[in-house]
């Protein structure tokens, strides 16, 4: 799809597990060797814009791994995450705790200003 023009949306990428893999609950990874895992299954790709949308954590209990984590890790795992947004300008910080259907008028807004060639 990338190679024919086309826009690739994912809720989740490299971004979020560097945030998640590099805490100690998880086994404390390494920045660098996280890299290295991703650029070789990768071939280096690295998306054009992120949003990383800040709000109250808000989680189901469930029973997979990271629903079991408590709050400390999650405010770890939201600072990676406000750290990374703020080191390149690929990055969109939004603030999530606003109602969604004017954070759906934000993220489009921003997809038209990175991309304009795609709105004229």
């Amino acid at each position: 799809s990338l190679e024919d023009g086309y826009f690739v949306i994912s809720d989740r990428y490299y971004d979020s597990t560097l945030a998640y893999q590099s805490q100690d609950a998880c086994g404390g990874w390494k920045t660098d060797l996280l890299d290295q895992l991703h650029h070789a299954a990768t071939d280096m790709l690295i998306p054009d814009l992120t949003f990383v949308l800040d709000g109250i954590p808000h989680r189901s209990r469930g029973q997979d791994r990271f629903e079991k984590m408590d709050d400390l890790f999650y405010e770890r795992v939201r600072n990676k995450m406000l750290e990374l947004a703020h080191s390149h300008p690929r990055y969109c910080l939004l603030n999530a705790n606003i109602p969604q259907v004017d954070l759906s008028v934000q993220i489009f807004d921003e997809v038209k200003k990175r991309f304009p060639e795609y709105f004229s």
